[in-house]
């Protein structure tokens, strides 16, 4: 789908330049090539390649390579480098689009990095003042949804200022001292277990009760339940591999024991699911129902709605039931 937008904006007649596979091409052949040119701007260059310079505030747009694109091999050493979907300028701003498909969200534009950077480096190399950001959704029906932010030259000076204070974290971990920040990120880390940034904060969360919560310390206290939950996680997947390894029991005392059981669950398919909602409740319940489960379906949508919906999935073939197995602490036999 991506492609096909490029094309597109490109010049390329839509017809031709219809992918060949069989899903992709369904959607395409939905999307309204007046849509793609109103919503990229005026003479949008697609796949453009920009790079960065932290320590200058420089910026320009990096050559194109023949064969592949994302060829950044030209810029400075120590540039940072990314490619925009579409840039376009518009008087004192540019225009930076990120085209998204499928049904996970990401960051307002405001807020996302990538745009951010991406924005900065456009308006930074075709000396503009502003930068308008994009992320337009393709949906399954062809339409396109676009949420914008409008940065000014505050805007953007905050944004780069960020930009570098994250970058000067990054070298100072390169060399040995590196700032740790407990997240939700961690749940990725491999070196979670050990991490002593993790183990500050769950001590911190069993010391302080929260008795006194303001917007800041309750921020700061999500963050460290992030952290501590995805080192619980990863400490259940392992305790999980060594009561497998047992036999699917492992006895606890005389009265309990940890067992493997088994479980069901079921799964909606998301193209179906969200093109069921969309025609019959509209783009927003859609948007309330975008993780596509029959518990977000029935939080969306009046009670009545969602076993509407689910009823017609299953006619459709969308609805699965798989099993899982969990931990789950038993009475002893």
């Amino acid at each position: 789908i991506h492609a096909f937008l490029e094309a597109v904006l490109d010049g390329v007649d839509p017809d031709e330049a219809l992918p060949e596979d069989p899903e992709a091409r369904a959607v395409c052949e939905k999307i309204d090539a007046r849509d793609v040119y109103g919503v990229a701007g005026p003479n949008p260059s697609t796949e453009t390649p920009l790079g960065w310079d932290p320590a200058t505030g420089e910026a320009r747009e990096a050559p194109r390579a023949t064969a592949e694109r994302r060829d950044y091999s030209a810029l400075p050493e120590g540039w940072v480098a990314g490619t925009a979907d579409a840039v376009s300028a518009e008087g004192d701003a540019v225009r930076v689009t990120d085209w998204k498909t499928g049904a996970f969200e990401v960051p307002d534009p405001g807020e996302n990095p990538q745009l951010l950077f991406l924005g900065i480096a456009a308006a930074r190399s075709r000396g503009k003042d502003r930068a308008i950001l994009q992320v337009v959704r393709v949906n399954e029906d062809g339409t396109l949804r676009a949420r914008t932010a409008e940065l000014g030259p505050d805007d953007l000076a905050l944004a780069e200022a960020s930009l570098v204070a994250v970058l000067g974290r990054v070298e100072k971990s390169r060399e040995g001292v590196p700032e740790l920040r407990p997240g939700r990120h961690c749940r990725f880390c491999p070196a979670l277990y050990r991490c002593p940034a993790v183990a500050a904060e769950a001590t911190a969360l069993l010391e302080d009760p929260f008795e006194e919560l303001d917007p800041a310390s309750a921020a700061r206290a999500w963050e460290r339940l992030a952290a501590c939950d995805a080192a619980i996680k990863r400490a259940r997947e392992a305790l999980f591999l060594y009561v497998a390894g047992r036999g699917g029991q492992l006895p606890l005392d005389d009265a309990r024991s940890l067992r493997i059981v088994e479980g069901r669950r079921q799964s909606l398919d998301p193209k179906i699911a969200l093109g069921i909602v969309r025609e019959r409740f509209g783009e927003d319940a859609a948007d309330k129902a975008a993780s596509v489960s029959p518990t977000s379906l029935k939080k969306a949508l009046p009670s009545a709605g969602a076993m509407e919906v689910l009823d017609e999935v299953k006619k459709r073939g969308g609805l699965t039931s798989t099993t899982y197995e969990s931990l789950r602490e038993a009475p002893s036999r």
